[in-house]
């Protein structure tokens, strides 16, 4: 019996014939107890083989991306057992280009026209598999639709298939598609969802999760559909970032900071830049207030502006917080359990304990406020209505039935 080494693929047709991808393309008619090698594509960079039957099958591969080669994605087709090969699909980018991708690592064709591929053949954080993409044909592999992500795949047929998404924790879900990939549902029990973060645009609600999922709710957290809330119009962003705890060591919470705001008020078509008396970590804004947590001589302070930016009263804080605010004069502190509330624009504040570590805050106004909050991997949502005094929790009816 031969022994096949470095074996990255292996199909079976039937009980006796099957096809083993190693540095060559081998085939046994006895179950396995002999292989021969037989024609395959003479390139470095197979990875992947897929039969029909006997004689029609597929190879793919492609150069790794830290090669920096091309391609970096291809599809082989033989109708002859692997005698002759003919070239389906060629993607001549290298991977770590715009128009490049990981290789094609798995092949799986229905048909002689209708086929799935996923990627991989790379690493992450840093010594796991990083997330495939999901590719689909329905023309024999002459041309390939990005169909999602994943870090596996089952499929049944050319509709039908689950997806385990690629979580930074542990999934409590499935991805679940009827359509070819086109659109994709989540499959899980809505308690084990777990929420990371909350936040809110007039009546609209919107849920992310370290699964990967986002949920809205159009009226208030009563009904919810799968979506994410578009970023609003009025926004900050940071810029200029670099990392603060080399300058000043373990004396501050953070580890990055920014020297420079951003903000809009255009849906990102114009940005007005703020050059504060700090290094900002977070910033929260609403009309006629902005709130921002970040460093001022090595030491953490809450920075607030009533002038868009042009001026500021900074206040040291003793922990690293984030803020929220609502309105003109709302602003929520939240510091891991602890929640500050200001109903006066950071004149006077009310010392709260969440029920869990905060995560992320959503202020409504008048005291009233979503929180997601909880262990990392384990967050849930909250609600109050007289300024964090007490929390009632929500569990909402997400779509979590694929």
């Amino acid at each position: 019996m031969r022994v096949l080494r470095w074996v990255r693929d292996v199909d079976f047709v039937n009980r006796q014939t099957g096809f083993a991808l190693a540095r060559r393309l081998y085939r046994t008619d006895d179950g396995g107890a002999s292989w021969h090698a037989i024609g395959a594509p003479n390139v470095p960079y197979l990875a992947a083989a897929d039969f029909l039957d006997a004689k029609k099958g597929f190879v793919a591969g492609g150069y790794e991306a830290m090669t920096e080669r091309g391609p970096s994605q291809v599809v082989f087709a033989t109708r002859d057992g692997g005698r002759t090969w003919q070239r389906r699909f060629l993607n001549a980018c290298h991977g770590f280009s715009r128009c490049g991708d990981n290789p094609f690592a798995r092949l799986r064709f229905i048909d002689n026209r209708h086929g799935w591929a996923t990627t991989g053949l790379c690493k992450c954080c840093p010594s796991g598999p990083c997330v495939g993409a999901i590719y689909v044909t329905r023309d024999g592999g002459y041309s390939w639709r990005r169909r999602g992500t994943e870090t596996q795949l089952t499929t049944v047929g050319a509709r039908f298939a689950w997806a385990r998404p690629g979580c930074d924790l542990e999934c409590d879900l499935l991805w679940h598609t009827t359509n070819g990939g086109r659109s994709w549902r989540p499959i899980a029990r809505p308690a084990r969802i777990n929420y990371s973060g909350v936040a809110a645009r007039g009546s609209a609600v919107g849920l992310t999760s370290y699964d990967n999922v986002g949920f809205v709710s159009p009226d208030g957290g009563r009904t919810w559909r799968l979506g994410n809330l578009p970023a609003p119009p009025v926004r900050a962003e940071l810029r200029a970032r670099y990392y603060v705890d080399e300058a000043c060591g373990g004396s501050v919470p953070f580890v990055e900071a920014a020297r420079s705001i951003h903000l809009t008020s255009d849906d990102g078509r114009t940005w007005k830049p703020l050059r504060p008396p700090f290094a900002a970590v977070s910033v929260a804004l609403a009309p006629q207030l902005l709130a921002a947590v970040g460093v001022r001589d090595c030491t953490a302070v809450l920075a607030i502006s009533r002038s868009g930016g042009r001026s500021w009263t900074i206040s040291e804080i003793p922990r690293a917080c984030e803020p929220a605010v609502a309105g003109g004069a709302e602003i929520w502190l939240w510091c891991e359990r602890l929640l500050l509330h200001s109903s006066d624009g950071g004149r006077t504040w009310s010392r709260l304990r969440a029920p869990a570590v905060v995560l992320s805050v959503a202020p409504l106004g008048a005291g009233r406020a979503w929180i997601v909050a909880g262990d990392v991997g384990a967050g849930r949502l909250w609600r109050t209505e007289d300024g964090g005094k007490t929390w009632k929790e929500a569990w909402p009816g997400v779509p979590t039935r694929g």
